[in-house]
């Protein structure tokens, strides 16, 4: 009987080494294909910079500001230095990312003069640029500055929003300003922390 038994243990031993290449050939092998295809998947989406509204503007919309500086006299503009027709603006964001506990402006362009002022882009007014401040505090932004040095204050975002304050100003570069239009622009990136 013990015979009968261990016969047939290696038999049915034998027959499953026997099987199991089959089995694993299978599992690996696709017997069933379709040559034309049973479908397409089409995936899309945006990816943004952007991470809140500015000033209203949907998500990969750029904002445009216009900041009208006030006529001032050349003879406000008399010496080196002298400033004039100081016009606060704002930057506005809404809708945040709530991960988010900051925001400041860096600002670029090629209208950035070596000296951090704005020079008189299209204008015709001469020896004059338009200086960037602070709203805050009125203090000078360094345009000229790399991120993080340009003296952009950080304004806290309190439910998912902020409002950052400036100003645009005449500064006479020269001691002989010269009567005329002033037509600049900067570029500006909102930077979240």
């Amino acid at each position: 009987m013990n015979k009968l038994l261990l016969t047939s243990a290696l038999v049915a031993a034998f027959g499953a080494a026997a099987l199991a290449p089959q089995v694993a050939r299978a599992a690996t092998n696709n017997p069933v294909s379709n040559p034309p295809t049973d479908g397409t998947i089409n995936i899309t989406g945006t990816v943004i910079a952007q991470t809140c509204k500015v000033d209203g503007k949907g998500a990969g919309t750029a904002d445009t500001k216009n900041v009208p500086l006030p006529d001032v006299l050349t003879s406000q503009l008399a010496a080196q230095g002298d400033t004039a027709g100081d016009t606060n603006f704002s930057i506005a964001v809404t809708g945040c990312d709530s991960a988010l506990s900051t925001v400041h402006t860096y600002f670029t362009g090629s209208n950035i003069a070596t000296d951090g002022r704005l020079s008189n882009g299209t204008g015709t007014a001469t020896g004059v640029e338009v200086q960037l401040l602070n709203g805050s505090d009125a203090s000078v932004i360094a345009l000229n500055s790399a991120d993080g040095s340009q003296n952009s204050k950080p304004v806290n975002l309190t439910n998912n929003s902020a409002t950052l304050e400036y100003a645009a100003r005449y500064y006479a570069n020269s001691t002989n300003v010269g009567a005329g239009s002033v037509n600049t622009s900067v570029a500006f990136t909102m930077v979240y922390e």
